[in-house]
């Protein structure tokens, strides 16, 4: 849980930026992988930057998604975008 933490801490704090989207968490999938709702209503697959969490059915991956959950669920936030996955997935800071 520190590891997650503190991870959360350096995404925060990067300066890193390729693009910026900003939009609703409208639902979270793992510790480390959210749908962000733009303002177009275009849901954005974004992975956290920095960030491995366990998948659901691993050891620990129901609590990285509550954790996830609690910290950004329902909220508007912005996502500075930094790379994109092989899954097509933005990656990126919050």
């Amino acid at each position: 849980m520190k590891a997650l933490t503190l991870g959360l801490i350096a995404l925060i704090c990067s300066n890193a930026l390729l693009g910026q989207l900003t939009g609703k968490v409208v639902s979270i999938l793992d510790g480390d992988t959210f749908i962000l709702l733009t303002p177009q209503k275009k849901e954005v697959r974004i992975r956290l930057h920095g960030i491995d969490c366990p998948e659901k059915g691993q050891p620990f991956g129901q609590v990285a998604k509550a954790f996830a959950s609690k910290a950004i669920y329902g909220k508007t936030v912005k996502v500075d975008s930094t790379d994109t996955d092989r899954y097509g997935r933005t990656i990126g800071i919050v």
